[in-house]
């Protein structure tokens, strides 16, 4: 006879112990796409260099080129520098005696969410399918939560993270899933990493350390917390979520015991933010 007293959290917390103590397949990411996302308002792609320097996926344009097409840049917005190279040719006073050099010019550029009246002209290349039609729980909670802690949020691009430095997080469109579970999971995951700054929980160290990895457990929990609450917590979700568990807390050196129980803990106090459950008003499974 199942226990009543066991609560929901529980549940999603012994069903991913359950996964890693059976062994889990390997974890793969769950979204491809083709376009590194990043193009400029005329619709080129930038460098290499350029697209590192970029952190966000979107549209960019300078300041002057938001002013001729009669919109402008949005005040308190931070721009990136990006940089182009240009040959210029000195004469040194006699034509055949030409030399060319390579200039660097540095240019500052927005994203066009970053300004008002203007509008993007190629979301196609950048934006992989946007958000999901339907969905509306789903989607409602993480405006809910977005606008009640002032997360940015960025739709589109080659990659998912979050930034701590200007509290945005970035999610490939829709169409770069296999399933629109999946989309979720990774949205919620970021979202988890989000409530770090609210909750004073401590994030940091380089990527892969155990610093990270700590974190990492934290914001997958989080995620298959939240799509458990929404219904949406499906085998292959609960699977990728084991995968990422076990990924991680292989590269915890110094690994305790009861650090998934303490994972489980912290992640429960970031589901609970997101949804904006108080306990001290609410009991478990009796927060809807």
């Amino acid at each position: 006879m199942e226990n009543s007293k066991v609560t929901p959290t529980q549940k999603i917390f012994d069903a991913i112990k359950a996964q890693l103590d059976a062994g889990t397949v390997p974890w793969h990411k769950p979204w491809v796409v083709k376009s590194d996302g990043i193009v400029s308002h005329k619709g080129k792609s930038y460098s290499l260099r350029n697209r590192m320097l970029l952190q966000y996926a979107g549209e960019y344009l300078t300041f002057q080129q938001a002013l001729r097409e009669g919109g402008c840049v949005r005040k308190g917005e931070k721009g990136q520098t990006v940089y182009f190279a240009k040959t210029v040719t000195f004469h040194k006073g006699d034509p055949e005696l030409e030399e060319n050099k390579h200039i660097l010019r540095a240019w500052v550029v927005f994203r066009t969410e970053q300004c008002d009246n203007i509008k993007a002209k190629y979301e196609h290349l950048w934006k992989c399918g946007g958000e999901p039609v339907g969905d509306h729980d789903a989607m409602n909670a993480v405006i809910d939560y977005c606008t009640r802690c002032g997360v940015k949020r960025i739709s589109g691009g080659a990659e998912a993270f979050y930034s701590p430095s200007d509290h945005t997080i970035q999610v490939p469109g829709c169409d770069a899933y296999k399933s629109r579970e999946l989309y979720w999971n990774t949205m919620f995951h970021e979202l988890g990493h989000s409530t770090a700054k609210s909750l004073d929980r401590k994030q940091g160290g380089c990527f892969g350390s155990s610093n990270y990895a700590r974190e990492e457990l934290v914001a997958e929990i989080c995620a298959a917390l939240c799509l458990g609450r929404l219904g949406i917590d499906t085998e292959s979700a609960m699977l990728q979520t084991a995968a990422y568990v076990k990924s991680w807390q292989g590269r915890i050196k110094d690994l305790k015991p009861n650090e998934f129980g303490e994972a489980c803990r912290l992640a429960e106090q970031a589901y609970n933010l997101i949804f904006n459950i108080t306990h001290n008003t609410n009991k478990e499974g009796q927060d809807d």
